[in-house]
């Protein structure tokens, strides 16, 4: 069952992310990445507004990124695309804390889940570290080259 997922909202209830750090988005993104191919389902995260330079919408494994631009936002994108799904909303699995978007949801026929407890799943058990104390899953220069090529910010050198 995919996710239709509210990113900023998502963010917002997140333990170890903050809506006011720069790299937020990146950081959920790479979360998602990691636990969309560890339950083998596919998501699609909406954002409200993109950085500078950044795709509006792009493809990360499983995961699809959308940003939504003003004067729309994620929460009325999610509406859209369940009224688009028609009879197929059943399918899909909305994730967000935001009321109206969750009696979108549930009037549509999706399966329905706050953003905390989803947050739930998604951390999971702590990660374990390698034999050098290096968690597994941690990034390499090359992903993070990646992301930043995504996100239009610049390398560091």
């Amino acid at each position: 069952m995919p996710y239709l997922i509210d990113g900023h909202n998502l963010i917002g209830s997140m333990p170890d992310i903050n809506l006011d750090d720069p790299e937020d988005e990146i950081r959920l993104i790479q979360m998602l990445d990691r636990f969309l191919f560890k339950v083998r389902k596919s998501a699609t995260v909406y954002f409200d507004q993109r950085g500078p330079g950044a795709q509006r919408r792009f493809k990360s494994g499983r995961l699809q990124v959308e940003f939504i631009t003003s004067p729309h936002t994620a929460d009325h994108a999610i509406q859209n695309r369940l009224r688009q799904l028609k009879g197929e909303a059943h399918n899909y699995t909305v994730v967000s804390s935001d009321h109206e978007v969750l009696q979108a949801a549930r009037e549509a026929g999706a399966q329905v889940i706050g953003s905390h407890e989803f947050v739930r799943q998604l951390v999971g058990p702590p990660l374990t570290g390698d034999e050098n104390g290096k968690p597994e899953g941690s990034l390499t220069s090359e992903d993070i080259r990646y992301w930043q090529k995504m996100f239009g910010k610049p390398s560091e050198k």
